[in-house]
C-alpha cells in the first residue's frame, strides 16, 4: 500500500529466485522502465518488505508513455505468491526426499538379493547331487527365478535416479553400436526360443562407435526385447533393427500384433504404463526407465505405428 517512487528502490531489497543473487536498484522493473523503456513481466523476487518480513512476489513494471512517446513515468505491480511458492518448494523437498530414500533402499537392497541368489545357487547344486534331492533343487531354482526378477526391478528403480541427475551417474565409454546391437540380441534369443516367436535382426549399412554407458543401454535393450516377447503370440514375430543418421544411431524393436491406438503410443513411456490398462505384467516401470537412460545420454525415445506390427519403438543415441 502507499506511493512508491523509484528513490525507494534502494533501500528496498530483493534477490532472484532463480539465482538467489541480491537485485541492485538498477535492475528493479520500474528503473528499467524509466531508463530503458523496458517492459518486464513474470520476474520472480523474494522480497523484504519494510515491515522486516519476507515475501515472494512476481514482479510487473513498464513505462508510461506521452502521445508522443516520451516515458514520462512507470507503474510496477507485485503479485504475492509467498504460499503457492512455499507450498511449491515444500512439494519439491518432499520429492527430493522420497527419491534419496528410494535410491537407498533399492542400494542396499542389492547385496542381500545378491547373496540369497548365491545360496540358492549352492542349496540346487548340492541337492542335485543328493538321492532324492529333486524337489529341493526345483524349489532353489524357483528362489534363484525370483531373486533374479527382484534384482532386475531394482536396477530399474535405481536407472530412474540417472535421469533425475542429468547423467551424472552414467559411465561413457566408445563402443561398437553394432557389437551392442549383437550382445542385446545374443541375451535374448533363449527368451524367444522359449516362446517359440521368430527373432530378426536388421541392420542398414555401418554403424559407428557411440559413447554411451553399455550396461545401461544394454538395459534398455533388455526391457524393450522383454516387452515385445511378453506382448507377442507365439508364432509371431519381432524385429530388432539399427541404422546411421547424420544425427547418430537410431535402433528400433517392433513386434507383430494388433496395432496400438495412438493415445496408447503416447501414453506408454509414462511411469506405471500398462498395455490396455488391466494387463498387469510387471510393474509397467520398463519403458519410462528406457526414457530416462536415453535422455540421460542425450537421445531421445518413442513409438510409432508399423504397417503390420503392433508397435515400434525407437531411440536414437547421438
Amino acid at each position: 500500500g502507499g506511493q512508491m517512487g523509484p528513490e525507494h528502490y534502494g533501500r528496498q531489497n530483493g534477490w532472484r529466485v532463480d539465482t538467489g543473487k541480491p537485485l541492485a536498484r538498477e535492475e528493479w522493473g520500474i528503473p528499467r522502465a524509466l531508463r530503458d523503456g523496458e517492459t518486464s513481466t513474470r520476474d520472480l523476487v523474494r522480497i523484504q518488505c519494510f515491515d522486516g518480513s519476507m515475501k515472494t512476489v512476481i514482479n510487473w513494471a513498464g513505462p508510461i508513455r506521452s502521445d508522443s512517446g516520451e516515458i514520462t513515468g512507470a507503474i510496477a505491480v507485485n503479485e504475492d505468491v509467498t504460499a503457492l511458492h512455499q507450498t511449491q518448494e515444500q512439494l519439491r523437498a518432499a520429492v527430493r526426499d522420497r527419491e534419496e530414500i528410494l535410491a537407498l533402499v533399492t542400494h542396499d537392497l542389492r547385496s542381500p538379493l545378491s547373496a540369497i541368489r548365491t545360496l540358492a545357487s549352492t542349496v540346487a547344486l548340492k541337492a542335485h547331487k543328493l538321492a532324492g534331492g529333486e524337489p529341493v533343487r526345483a524349489m532353489a531354482d524357483n528362489i534363484m527365478e525370483i531373486a533374479r526378477h527382484m534384482s532386475a526391478l531394482v536396477s530399474d528403480l535405481l536407472s530412474v535416479a540417472v535421469v533425475r541427475t542429468g547423467g551424472a551417474t552414467l559411465k561413457l565409454v566408445p563402443a561398437k553400436a553394432t557389437a551392442l546391437l549383437e550382445k542385446a540380441a545374443r541375451a535374448a534369443r533363449p527368451l524367444f526360443a522359449r516362446e517359440c516367436i521368430d527373432f530378426e535382426v536388421q541392420v542398414v549399412g555401418e554403424l559407428p562407435v557411440v559413447h554411451v554407458d553399455a550396461d545401461r543401454i544394454l538395459r534398455v535393450f533388455a526391457n524393450l526385447l522383454d516387452n515385445a516377447c511378453k506382448f507377442t503370440e507365439a508364432g509371431g514375430e519381432v524385429m530388432l533393427g539399427a541404422e546411421a543418421l547424420s544425427t547418430g544411431v537410431r535402433y528400433c524393436v517392433a513386434n507383430s500384433g494388433p496395432a496400438l491406438p495412438a493415445e496408447e503410443l503416447k501414453a506408454m513411456f509414462q511411469p506405471f504404463w500398462q498395455a490396455g490398462r488391466g494387463d498387469l505384467r510387471g510393474a509397467g516401470l520398463g519403458l519410462s526407465i528406457c526414457r530416462a537412460i536415453v535422455e540421460a545420454h542425450g537421445g531421445s525415445i518413442w513409438a510409432e505405428a508399423a504397417a503390420g506390427k503392433r508397435v515400434r519403438i525407437c531411440f536414437l543415441l547421438p
